[in-house]
C-alpha cells in the first residue's frame, strides 16, 4: 500500500510506492554541503527528507515528491553537490484538497527540494 508524507505544512509530500512499504519517510535537516553553498540563498528551499529502510532495506529506487505549486516558480532539488531544475516535461499536476501541487519522479536520497527565485 503506497503511502505520501506531508512536510512543511504541507507544501511538500513524498509518495512512495506500493512496494515500498517497508520504509518510513522522515524529515530532515538541509544537508551541510548545500548550507555552505551559494545555491542556499538562491532558491527557495522547502524541505528535506529521507527514505529510512526497516530490517536493513537499501533505499528504493524511485518514488514521487510532490511541491505545492507557486506559478512562475519552478521546481529544483539539490543532488549533494549542485542544484538540478526538474525539466517542465518531467512534472505533473495533482490536486489535492484543492491544493495544486507539481509532482515528479525521483530515484535520490535525501535531497532538499524547492523552488526558483
Amino acid at each position: 500500500m503506497s503511502k505520501t508524507k506531508s512536510f512543511k505544512q504541507g507544501k511538500l509530500r513524498v509518495k512512495t510506492p506500493d512496494a515500498l512499504d517497508a520504509y518510513e519517510i522522515v524529515e530532515k535537516e538541509h544537508p551541510a554541503s548545500l548550507r555552505s553553498s551559494p545555491d542556499y540563498t538562491l532558491y527557495d528551499w522547502v524541505g528535506n527528507f529521507g527514505l529510512k529502510g526497516f530490517k536493513g532495506k537499501k533505499t528504493p529506487a524511485a518514488y514521487e515528491v510532490q511541491l505545492e505549486e507557486k506559478p512562475g516558480k519552478g521546481v529544483v532539488y539539490w543532488d549533494g553537490t549542485k542544484t538540478v531544475q526538474v525539466a517542465g516535461k518531467d512534472l505533473s499536476d495533482v490536486t489535492d484538497g484543492g491544493r495544486k501541487y507539481k509532482a515528479f519522479s525521483l530515484d535520490l536520497g535525501d535531497p532538499p527540494i524547492g523552488w526558483t527565485n
